[in-house]
């Protein structure tokens, strides 16, 4: 059994000399690889791909892959690879090849200089690991923005992540920054921005908290800091703190369109009505051409109409009703063909028939001449809204054929006109389009 033990131990040692050395000799090759590339004029891409199938090889023994000699070659690597991304990018990029599809090259550049940084205790190979950082600083600025630019988010988040870390790095040890050298006091708060940005647009709350608030703490000077502090506050249900946030940065930039579009969707979605007439007017004096604010600011209209009609206050409902026909209006004079004003008006008048068509029941119970006169009145009104409601339904509908909200009225509209092919028609069409059809328009045809 002695025995059987010693064979099995020098086997496992035979067996692991054999991975030390492969993972030796891969990191070799990845070194020749890397000088080759760098040595050729940085063009010939194929060895980046060697080198980085090389350090896949050596980082299979783990003594090895936390060596200084594979950091310092994998930072080298990556950091060439983010050199080529930039490049790629600029009027020299024809000249390269495809590179190697590795995630985020210059924050694993980043990481590994700094994480040779700690594996060593000589000065002159710390000194060269914070050369390589430093070195790598501008592009990893440059690769972020770009990579932003391309939409390609996680990269930027990534790598303009990186660039705040390596920055502070080389602070905390004592070297000079590339933000220091190019005395752009904003760069690296706009860059801090920008990463916060690419983690939003990725619906990344919890990522882009951290560099939204360096980036306020940094004081930069851009309205979007406030509007992405106010959405991720919003998101992490703190009300209070998200409505602080907006209104400090309404104050600090009142002119902002986007926290102004901001405020109305968040009492847009908290029903305050009164509140949005002002902010929606505001808007539409920045922005006169913008049709969706003045349907916008008609609904809010409707709704207050409506709200005053429930209540019995008649005057109020009229002249609520009578802002609200006006900015549908105004919309359609800037554009005919607008489906939603065109069914939002239509709507009103027929909300306006319903709203007055609930007296009849009443006046029905009257059977003498001055409550049938005054039935026969009321009637000929009701009708005369459901008349003026239908033109508009049809305008929507040409415009767009599959709102299910428009084919609804439509089929009601006929059928209370007694027009019931029409109505199975609009029917027929209301549940093909709910059912994930397309359908033409009834009456463009």
């Amino acid at each position: 059994m002695k025995k059987l033990s010693l064979s099995l131990f020098a086997m496992l040692l035979a067996v692991s000399t054999m991975f030390a050395q492969d993972a030796a000799g891969a990191l070799r090759s990845a070194n020749r690889a890397i000088d080759n590339f760098e040595v050729n004029g940085s063009t010939d891409t194929e060895k980046l791909q060697e080198a980085v199938t090389q350090l896949d090889v050596a980082m299979s023994d783990g003594a090895i892959a936390s060596s200084y000699d594979f950091l310092m070659t994998k930072g080298k690597v990556y950091a060439n690879i983010l050199n080529a991304a930039v490049i790629k990018n600029s009027p020299l990029g024809a000249t390269l090849g495809e590179l190697p599809q590795v995630e985020a090259p210059g924050a694993q550049a980043a990481e590994a200089f700094m994480l040779a940084v700690s594996a060593t205790d000589k000065k002159g190979k710390i000194k060269s690991a914070m050369r390589k950082l430093s070195d790598m600083q501008q592009n990893l600025s440059n690769g972020g923005l770009i990579a932003l630019q391309n939409e390609d988010l996680a990269t930027a988040m990534a790598t303009l992540k990186a660039a705040g870390e390596v920055h502070n790095f080389l602070k905390e040890k004592g070297e000079e920054s590339y933000y220091e050298r190019i005395e752009d006091q904003e760069a690296l708060a706009r860059e801090t921005y920008y990463g916060g940005l690419a983690a939003l647009l990725m619906d990344d709350y919890e990522a882009a908290k951290p560099f939204y608030m360096k980036a306020q703490e940094m004081d930069y000077n851009d309205a979007g800091v406030y509007d992405g502090l106010f959405r991720i506050a919003q998101k992490e249900g703190n009300e209070e703190v998200a409505i602080a946030y907006l209104q400090e940065g309404r104050e600090k930039f009142p002119d902002d369109n986007s926290l102004l579009f901001s405020e109305i969707n968040y009492f847009l979605a908290k029903g305050e009505l009164q509140v949005l007439l002002d902010r929606l007017k505001t808007a539409i004096d920045r922005e006169p051409e913008n049709e969706g604010l003045y349907t916008t600011l008609g609904s809010v209209y409707d709704k207050l109409y409506q709200d005053a009609f429930k209540e019995g206050d008649m005057e109020l409902a009229d002249q609520y009703f009578g802002e609200a026909k006006s900015y549908y209006e105004q919309t359609l004079d800037m554009n005919p063909k607008n489906a939603t004003a065109n069914y939002s008006l239509g709507a009103l008048y027929y909300n306006k028939g319903a709203n007055l068509s609930q007296e009849l029941d009443a006046l029905s119970e009257d059977l003498s001449r001055e409550g049938t006169e005054r039935y026969n009145e009321v009637t000929e009104i009701v009708n005369k809204e459901f008349e003026k409601a239908l033109p508009y339904f049809v305008e929507a509908e040409k415009n767009d054929p599959n709102d299910t909200n428009i084919l609804i009225a439509l089929r009601e509209m006929y059928a209370r006109n007694g027009e019931y092919e029409l109505s199975g028609e609009f029917k027929e069409r209301y549940e093909k389009v709910v059912a994930g059809e397309e359908v033409e328009s009834y009456f463009a045809q």
